[in-house]
């Protein structure tokens, strides 16, 4: 049996790219060892039994952390990466990590290590996908939006992402979009599915309410904007977007929701976001290879 390690960067969203990414290149009968994930993982996915997660929790993990940081830790850690294992470096046109050396001796066990975003809609070819993935029913069955809309009403989520987007990727193109953009993208969805109900998800809890307001000037009386409770799970709000009929996206982690709507036959029927994704400042999308066939983009007009 071969056996690869994936080394997760970035949170949840991020993190179900990279698995997704790194199982579709893999043989079947491989032992996937998913290294530093987030616990809610396997709060959404059901994995089969030769798929391991080492969460971020867990001592073995928090361990290897905190040796990392130590200054001769680093020089051993090194030293061994490039002994036992094969050493990578990052293709940004393709988004895939390749192997650019061999090491001097090879560690048995270990075929290959995968350290990559996988933000590119062809990594997520179905027939590519060996193994049996399924998303667990009690993630599915979160969404709490048959609290608030009968079952018969569409409704649109919008995740606003701040935070971390107001630096990265660098401070002169930062990823962060202006209130124009998802006032654009709500009346685009109104005019186009007649949609009634809009939900907004956010880390900016002041910035969100503000957009709440705004949108409301545009919303007609058959139709209403909620906010969403600040303390909801990132699963259940990953849930929420799941189960939702449009998306507005910007963030991994919005944009995965819509990757596994479509991969697991979920509800979503449109989806805008943003040209060039993060580039939108730049002109030219980034993550290279993250424009997508089946979502509809939006120019960004003000920054």
């Amino acid at each position: 049996m071969k056996v690869y390690i994936l080394v997760t960067s970035g949170r949840t969203g991020n993190q179900i790219f990279q698995m997704l990414g790194t199982i579709s290149f893999l043989e079947k009968k491989s032992l996937v060892l998913i290294w530093g994930s987030d616990p809610e993982i396997e709060d959404i996915f059901s994995l089969p039994s030769h798929c391991i997660c080492i969460h971020t929790n867990t001592f073995l993990w928090k361990a290897w952390y905190l040796l990392r940081k130590i200054p001769c830790a680093i020089t051993v850690y090194t030293l061994l990466s490039k002994t036992f294992f094969f050493r990578f470096c990052e293709d940004k046109k393709v988004g895939v990590v390749k192997c650019v050396t061999k090491p001097l001796i090879r560690f048995p066990v270990v075929n290959l290590i995968y350290r990559s975003y996988f933000q590119s809609e062809r990594f997520f070819d179905s027939s590519k996908i060996p193994f049996n993935i399924s998303l667990r029913h009690s993630f599915i069955s979160l969404d709490y939006s048959k609290q608030l809309v009968e079952l018969a009403s569409s409704k649109c989520s919008i995740h606003v992402r701040r935070s971390d987007y107001s630096l990265w990727p660098s401070k002169e193109s930062r990823a962060i979009l202006p209130m124009s953009f998802y006032v654009d993208s709500f009346l685009r969805i109104h005019q186009l599915f007649n949609c009634r109900h809009f939900f907004i998800f956010s880390d900016d809890f002041d910035y969100a309410s503000d957009l709440v307001f705004v949108l409301k000037k545009f919303v007609p009386e058959s139709s209403s904007v909620y906010f969403s409770v600040p303390d909801l799970s990132p699963v259940a709000t990953l849930s929420f977007l799941f189960n939702s009929d449009y998306l507005v996206l910007s963030s991994s982690f919005s944009w995965s929701a819509y990757v596994m709507s479509n991969f697991f036959d979920g509800k979503v029927r449109h989806a805008l976001a943003p040209l060039y994704w993060s580039g939108h400042r730049m002109k030219k999308w980034y993550p290279p290879l993250s424009q997508s066939k089946t979502i509809d983009y939006l120019q960004v007009n003000s920054i």
